[in-house]
């Protein structure tokens, strides 16, 4: 499983405006995404 919370800080869930488009995806690097999924479908 892939945490944004392991690459950048994250708030308070009480203090996160889900009425925003900001989501905390865009923490997590592009390269760490690619090789887990090529880990998971080798």
């Amino acid at each position: 499983m892939i945490w944004a919370g392991n690459y950048g800080k994250l708030p308070d869930p009480d203090e996160i405006d889900t009425k925003t488009d900001n989501r905390y995806l865009s923490l997590i690097a592009t390269n760490v995404v690619i090789e887990i999924a090529r880990r998971y479908l080798s």
